[in-house]
């Protein structure tokens, strides 16, 4: 299509068809790239007790259980922005082998494969990095209150 542009001729191309589709597609790949970066990012910080430990912590390999438990975990997911918006949270209590640290971590797998950034630590990590300078602890604050949802494995026993 040619056109005039202050007496200057000017060549525009329209895509057909099977060019926005191509365009569309790469713009598709290269966000799901992304994301999947970030989703990468977000894992390797959030497991700081080892991932490769809780990677497998999903809902889909819940032992059924604690059938409750697990309702109210993926209703937590599933609400998750609503659930901060209010300030609210989710605690988990029982015995030992009660499979809470199992459903934190499934939530965290969750809310990882969405996009979402997540801390699963425990109160000895976040202790020892606050006392191991005076300088730094404003700094780690200030993290963990920008955390969409902090995880503290574990805290009675410790």
């Amino acid at each position: 299509m040619d056109t005039e542009l202050l007496g200057e001729p000017v060549k525009v191309h329209i895509m057909c068809d099977c060019e926005i589709a191509e365009r569309d597609r790469r713009l598709e790949e290269e966000a799901n790239r992304m994301l999947a970066e970030r989703i990468a990012r977000n894992r390797d910080k959030c497991f700081q007790m080892g991932a490769g430990r809780y990677n497998n912590m999903r809902f889909e390999y819940a032992d059924g259980e604690n059938e409750p438990a697990l309702i109210g975990a993926k209703a937590f997911c599933e609400h998750f922005d609503e659930f901060t918006a209010t300030g609210k949270g989710i605690l988990f209590f029982g015995n030992v082998g009660s499979g809470k640290t199992f459903l934190a971590a499934a939530i965290a797998n969750r809310l990882l494969d969405q996009g979402k950034k997540v801390i699963f630590t425990n109160l000895p990590r976040i202790v020892n990095r606050l006392q191991a300078s005076f300088e730094g602890r404003n700094e780690l604050l200030d993290e963990l209150n920008r955390i969409p949802l902090l995880i503290i494995d574990d805290l009675r026993a410790e």
